[in-house]
């Protein structure tokens, strides 16, 4: 008796075709699935088109990383300065604001925002591991050597971040184009704007002139862009909280924008609205706005304000600088 039966041979034809047909039904499953995910990530990505990008990066000293067009900034910031931590976290060293927003699993944004308030310039993301890295690079070249070796997909995997992966393959590219000859680095503790502050428990901190630092730091993060287009900029306070307006103003200066009125709104905004005339809606100065600040774009007729662009800053705004961090 042969070993297949005449039974046998007649239905593996029938089997071999589901076998088939289920490999494919799977293969197509999979790629689905792929598609999706990356379709998700593509959403969720928020560097791939900017015109500028900050980074801040939990070490010792604090780094940043500001990178627009062909130049490139990396700052260092002595980790025992004393500031001032957003969301009512109070005073401590800069390099505190890790380990107190880790509690809440928030290490990385708490830092974030301590740097954004302390410099001025919107934070795009953060990255580190619970302990912070010893950063002694001081030159150009050195530096960008060791944000490659830091931005390699394996150094990255390990280490927290909010960045996602298209965000980090983004970040990566223009580290590797980055020309040293265009870089430069800048240590605040080189500067003589820091000096010296004993607290009430006898410990001794770095604390910075802010004037200092302002006019230290002036055009570092200015955007050729804005300052072309020159659009006289109002920055109305959408909130009950007093000078939340004046939050705002440092960052849109920073960046070349005109700042020429700070006042309350008539109403109360929970997002961001930016108010425009038609032929500004889509000026770069207001895509970039509304990018940092998540603003809602309403477009109205000519005439009806003094100013090119009206700013006004919600509860949202308010919220990130003063609410609880969210888990």
């Amino acid at each position: 008796m042969p070993f297949f039966s005449a039974h046998t041979r007649t239905r593996l034809p029938t089997r071999l075709f589901s076998v088939r047909f289920g490999l494919s039904a799977l293969v197509l499953l999979v790629v689905l699935v792929g598609l999706l995910s990356f379709g998700r990530m593509f959403r969720q990505a928020n560097l791939l088109d900017k015109d500028f990008i900050t980074i801040v990066l939990h070490s010792d000293p604090v780094v940043v990383l500001y990178t627009s067009g062909d130049s490139t900034s990396f700052i260092t910031i002595p980790s025992d300065s004393f500031v001032e931590l957003p969301h009512g976290y109070g005073s401590y060293q800069l390099l505190a604001a890790w380990r107190l927003g880790e509690i809440d699993g928030n290490g990385g944004q708490l830092l974030a925002g301590a740097v954004q308030e302390l410099l001025t310039v919107p934070i795009d993301g953060w990255f580190g591991y619970d302990e912070p890295m010893k950063i002694e690079e001081t030159e150009a070249s050195a530096m960008i050597a060791r944000f490659k070796h830091i931005f390699a997909v394996g150094s990255l995997l390990k280490m927290k971040t909010n960045l996602t992966l298209l965000d980090r393959i983004a970040l990566y590219t223009r580290v590797v184009r980055l020309p040293p000859t265009q870089s430069q680095v800048l240590s605040l503790a080189d500067t003589g704007i820091s000096q010296p502050l004993a607290l009430a428990d006898g410990t001794v901190v770095n604390s910075l002139d802010p004037v200092a630092l302002s006019n230290l730091l002036d055009g570092t993060f200015e955007q050729q862009s804005i300052r072309d287009e020159s659009f006289r900029i109002a920055i109305l306070n959408g909130t009950s909280r007093p000078g939340l307006g004046q939050k705002a103003v440092g960052i849109i200066e920073s960046l070349g924008g005109l700042v020429v009125r700070v006042a309350n709104a008539d109403e109360t905004e929970d997002q961001c609205v930016i108010k425009v005339i038609p032929t500004v809606s889509e000026s770069k100065t207001a895509i970039i706005l509304r990018d940092i600040f998540n603003c809602r774009v309403v477009e109205i007729a000519e005439g009806q304000f003094r100013e090119d662009i009206q700013l006004i800053v919600g509860t949202q705004y308010q919220d990130y600088l003063f609410g609880e961090l969210e888990e």
